[in-house]
């Protein structure tokens, strides 16, 4: 599970993109995203990281 702000982070939107041109976003059933376990975690501790994050190099 995620924060639904988390939703308008540009890296998940992305992800989110290439779910629906992999995978018919029609079809019935879980969210499938286009990436590892691994890959799913590291961007949202990114995310995490960047919105918890009060420097300017984010």
């Amino acid at each position: 599970m995620i924060p639904v702000t988390h939703l308008y982070h540009p890296l998940l939107a992305e992800l989110l993109d290439k779910a629906q041109e992999v995978h018919d976003h029609h079809s019935a059933g879980p969210l499938r995203l286009p990436c590892s376990v691994d890959d799913f975690l590291h961007i949202r501790r990114l995310i995490g990281h960047q919105s918890s994050c009060s420097c300017t190099c984010c």
